[in-house]
């Protein structure tokens, strides 16, 4: 049997430090077991980690990331801007984890690493592109416009986000702020192409969220269906309702009610190609990294990528 070797990625702040302390655990496991690794932690910028990555690692290196979807997100388009082909990993630290839920990793740290070095397989899964106003990036979990980037944008930019991390509830953020974006977020046109010949339209959009998986939000199931791998990427598009309305509806999409799709109100397009026109300026975020920019035309497309899961 060849011996694996790792290359573990740390984002000493994950989770409020929780990435570190898992590392510190992780690392003794790997002394005590004479398992080969190097190890590295993160930078602040994406251009320092894409130097720290092409500095350090080999070929034959299986990565492993400590740290939130959004870390993973980053190295993983590294890997991709740099053509390499080096299977991932991931320990999940962050706030909220969604990605681990999709591979079914388990939450626990030590256990989870134990699961990728005894029991994970080399498996291609599928990774959305986004083209966003000629800007391309690659994600794992979900790109939001409208009510859910509002509430990701919200929690991003409060102080709440820290401190209920620091208790180990950073997965409430997200409903912390429902409300807020309830109230603040206005409704936008969208048209909306799928793989490039059914076109619909979309008067009065609040919430478009384009999804690789099952979950957001920190542990949501939005479309219970969708899986990683799968070769394919799911949508769901809520439109004008009353804010009761609306509020009915998004909550049949989260809970095990009655299926929302016999709403008026509620769309769901699955494929392998989107392309919506906004031209307006809205919120979105990308596996949890939000701002509030003019949107033209958001494109979508799938790839493949090894993961060990």
């Amino acid at each position: 049997m060849v011996e694996k070797k790792y290359f573990f990625i740390i984002n000493p702040i994950a989770g409020n430090g929780r990435g570190l302390a898992a590392w510190k655990k992780i690392r003794n496991t790997l002394q005590e077991q004479n398992i080969s690794y190097i190890h590295k932690y993160t930078f602040p910028d994406q251009k320092s980690n894409q130097e720290m990555i092409l500095n350090s690692l080999d070929p034959n290196q299986i990565i492993v990331v400590l740290g939130g979807d959004g870390t993973i997100n980053e190295i993983l388009n590294i890997l991709i801007d740099c053509h390499l082909k080096n299977p991932i990993s991931y320990i999940a630290c962050g706030s909220g984890n969604d990605f681990a839920r999709a591979i079914s990793l388990p939450s626990n740290p030590l256990k989870a690493w134990e699961y990728i070095h005894h029991q994970a397989t080399i498996k291609n899964i599928c990774v959305g592109k986004v083209k966003i106003n000629d800007i391309e990036r690659y994600f794992l979990n979900n790109v939001g416009i409208g009510f859910d980037a509002r509430i990701v944008y919200s929690a991003n930019h409060s102080k709440l986000k820290m401190l209920l991390n620091k208790i180990h509830l950073g997965a409430l953020v997200y409903a912390s702020f429902f409300l807020k974006a309830l109230i603040i977020q206005k409704f936008f046109p969208t048209l909306f192409k799928n793989d490039g010949t059914s076109v619909q339209k979309y008067k009065e959009t609040f919430l478009c969220t384009i999804t690789n998986h099952p979950f957001f939000g920190g542990g949501v199931k939005l479309v219970p269906e969708a899986s990683v791998f799968n070769q394919s990427i799911d949508a769901i598009i809520l439109e004008k309702s009353t804010k009761l309305g609306f509020l009915i509806n998004f909550l049949r999409t989260i809970l095990p009610l009655k299926n929302p799709s016999n709403s008026k109100n509620w769309h769901h397009q699955y494929g392998k190609e989107f392309k919506i026109t906004i031209n307006s300026h809205q919120p979105i975020h990308i596996d949890g990294e939000a701002s509030i920019i003019d949107l033209d035309t958001v494109s979508f497309d799938t790839i493949t990528f090894p993961f060990l899961a």
